[in-house]
Formats: structure tokens, C-alpha cells, sequence
């Protein structure tokens, strides 16, 4: 049997068994700039009366549990911004945290990293 025969074998005894190769979780940095730098942008700078800048402001890592609620359930305030932020209940735990801990380190104050079990 040549190798090309026994890889293409292999390959498909795996997929029978329902084997997956292991792909590794996105960064914080990628997650950022996937779901939130759209909105927030790359600076994290946002867009005057549009989207939030999350640059200088301390208030938003103040309370670690408000910044977990908001990416998980979305946030609504007219009076500050003309567009809703959307939920990111979807990402699941491991990404929201990763996300969340690249936000903090990078325009917060720094800190302890989020964990999934927040």
C-alpha cells in the first residue's frame, strides 16, 4: 500500500469515528477584533454619539460583573449612544473572558485577568 493510499485511509477510519482535530480557541486579540472592532474599532477609540470608546475609561472594569453582564446580554443607553450593542452570549465563556482579559489589559487599568468561572 503507498502512502497516499494509507493516509487517505487513515483519514477517513477517523472521520467515520467521529474524530475532530483539536482546534485551538481564538485569542483575546482575534475575538476583539472579530466581534467588538467593528463597533469599539481597532483603538478601541469607538465613534462619537455611534459606539463607546473603551480608551480612559476606568468605570467600565470597575465592576467585573457589569462588563461580563454586558457582553453577555447586550447593553441599550440611548442617551449615550444611537446604537444598541447586541449580545455575545454565544461566544460562550472561554472566548467572552479571553476577550474581555484583552480589552482590561489593553485600555484598562490592568489586573487580574477574567476567568470562565466568572
Amino acid at each position: 500500500m503507498g502512502i497516499r493510499r494509507i493516509a487517505a485511509v487513515t483519514a477517513l477510519l477517523l472521520a467515520a469515528a467521529g474524530a475532530h482535530p483539536q482546534v485551538a480557541p481564538p485569542t483575546g486579540e482575534q475575538s476583539y477584533l472579530a466581534h467588538c472592532a467593528k463597533c469599539h474599532q481597532r483603538d478601541g477609540e469607538g465613534i462619537v454619539g455611534q459606539y463607546p470608546g473603551l480608551v480612559g475609561k476606568p468605570q467600565l472594569w470597575e465592576e467585573r460583573g457589569r462588563a461580563i453582564r454586558t457582553l453577555l446580554s447586550g447593553r441599550d443607553r440611548p442617551e449615550i449612544n444611537r446604537n444598541v450593542m447586541p449580545t455575545h452570549g454565544y461566544l460562550g465563556n472561554e472566548i467572552i473572558a479571553s476577550t474581555l482579559s484583552y480589552a482590561l489589559a489593553r485600555w484598562g487599568a490592568g489586573g487580574r485577568p477574567f476567568t470562565t468561572e466568572e
